[in-house]
């Protein structure tokens, strides 16, 4: 097989479905036979054959080329990438050199690549990162043109996906390693020279907008919107303290910070939208626990980069079927105390949307969480009462006394916020479970009824006939609603 391989080439033969898949079979044999040069050389062979043809193709006719050829060429990419990445050294003996290939076509890593030209008007190029060595970009290139072939396939995004996110915190560990956050460009430098020409005062601005993290910048844990905060945070600078929205200086400076964000969190913002893409893709079965690692992996990033990615998480979550949040429903009740309001509020309206679709995968913890929440603030309102009768000895002196009054009081008003925060979310979803059944809601409130009743009463016989009798209700009850749920 090597030698018949080395003997082939594909630039002067039709490549036929048969026949590239057979090809591409022989390549992984090769490889795992060791013969890794020729394997990749093979699989290059492949990609360019079949790549050429489909791109003049799409370019024509202005459609998204998509045919067992390109699906095969698409997998030859997702293969040819596993196997750079597995295997670091190899890259250095197939790239960039076009005799570095053993195959008889002379088709190599660079080739393919150029592939990347006849999509100039289409596709962006990725932009270089200084912490990214060149087997990390040429992995990714390579995953990219695999999406693009074949966008329908669902495991080519979720490579694309993983790849993007780790060279995403790649480049912020880059950024925490070197203590002096984002470098900023020499042209956005200049600019803001220009614009702020106070020495000290420009130090002020540069000094925010090095700042890797949003959150780290200010009060980010009380806004909402990103464009807000960062206007907000540019005004209590001393170059642009007082300055209106419509000022002309506070809009190139927040036009400067927010080209500096992007390209921070430019692979993060890929990798958002690919796991976007594989979610709504993926049609579960075999590749579920691939799914449950995506959707855990959009709720870490809704959670950790709330602001910075603010703008391609809300479209996301907004466009994915509900049903791909079935898996993580648990995890999504317990960000609903996350101190970012736009983390809350994203949240909130998936968990609605789901209890649109699916109220019974939303009832029981949603109406548990409202009666937990209230239950907690009753008691704390109990707790607040302090009994000051005569008979009460002080001994501790009034200005102390005073202090600490004032500290509790700061911690009752936040712990009220976050009680009223939390309560008027679950209040939100069981309100759109009541829309659909108002019925259901009542029944599983007085299910909790009868446990609160075993709970007060656990060795009383009295009480155990109700909570027994109570329990037994529940479980007829709730065997109907499963035979013939929400109707």
């Amino acid at each position: 097989m090597p030698d018949f391989l080395r003997k082939l080439d594909l630039n002067a033969m039709h490549l036929s479905v048969d026949r590239a898949a057979c090809l591409r079979q022989c390549a992984k044999l090769c490889f795992l036979s060791g013969e890794k040069g020729l394997a990749v050389g093979a699989a290059c062979g492949i990609i360019n054959s079949i790549g050429g043809a489909l791109y003049q193709q799409q370019l024509q006719q202005g459609t998204q080329a998509s045919s067992e050829l390109s699906s095969l060429s698409s997998r030859s990419l997702l293969r040819l990438s596993r196997w750079l990445r597995e295997d670091s050294a190899l890259l250095d003996r197939v790239y960039p050199e076009a005799d570095a290939s053993d195959f008889g076509g002379g088709s190599t890593v660079a080739h393919v690549l150029q592939l990347e030209q006849s999509l100039a008007g289409v596709l962006d190029f990725l932009p270089l990162m200084e912490t990214a060595t060149d087997s990390e970009m040429v992995v990714g290139r390579l995953l990219r043109l695999a999406v693009v072939q074949s966008p329908d396939m669902a495991k080519l995004w979720h490579s694309f996906a993983e790849w993007s996110l780790g060279l995403g915190e790649k480049v912020l560990e880059g950024y925490d390693k070197s203590g002096g956050g984002i470098n900023l460009t020499e042209e956005e430098e200049a600019e803001v020279a220009e614009l702020v020409p106070d020495e000290s005062q420009r130090e002020e601005v540069l000094h925010l907008l090095r700042r890797v993290n949003l959150d780290s910048v200010g009060n980010a844990r009380v806004e909402s919107s990103r464009f807000e905060f960062m206007r907000g945070e540019l005004k209590r600078c001393s170059a642009l303290r007082g300055a209106d929205d419509d000022d002309l200086l506070l809009h190139r400076v927040h036009a400067v910070w927010a080209t500096v964000q992007k390209r921070a969190y430019f692979y993060h913002e890929l990798a958002v939208g690919a796991f976007f893409q594989y979610v709504a893709r993926c049609e579960g079965g075999e590749r579920e626990d691939k799914l449950v690692v995506a959707t855990l992996r959009l709720l870490q990033l809704t959670v950790r980069h709330a602001l910075e990615l603010q703008e391609p998480l809300q479209l996301g979550l907004e466009a994915t079927p509900s049903a791909r949040w079935k898996a993580i429903i648990p995890q999504l009740f317990s960000r609903l105390n996350h101190p970012v309001q736009s983390v809350r509020s994203r949240i909130s309206d998936l968990l609605r949307r789901i209890a649109g679709d699916f109220p019974h995968l939303i009832i029981f913890p949603a109406v548990v969480g409202a009666e937990e929440v209230r239950s907690v603030s009753d008691v704390s309102k109990l707790l607040m009462v302090r009994s000051g009768g005569e008979d009460e000895e002080d001994y501790v002196d009034d200005a102390v006394e005073k202090e600490m009054g004032e500290e509790e009081e700061r911690e009752r008003k936040k712990g009220g916020e976050q009680e009223a925060t939390m309560q008027g979310a679950y209040a939100r979803i069981v309100d759109s479970i009541r829309r659909v059944d108002s019925t259901c809601v009542d029944q599983v409130r007085f299910s909790l009824a009868d446990f609160d009743v075993f709970s007060f009463f656990p060795f009383s016989s009295a009480g155990l006939f109700s909570s027994v009798h109570g329990f037994l209700h529940w479980c007829i009850v709730l065997n109907r609603n499963i035979e013939s749920p929400f109707r």
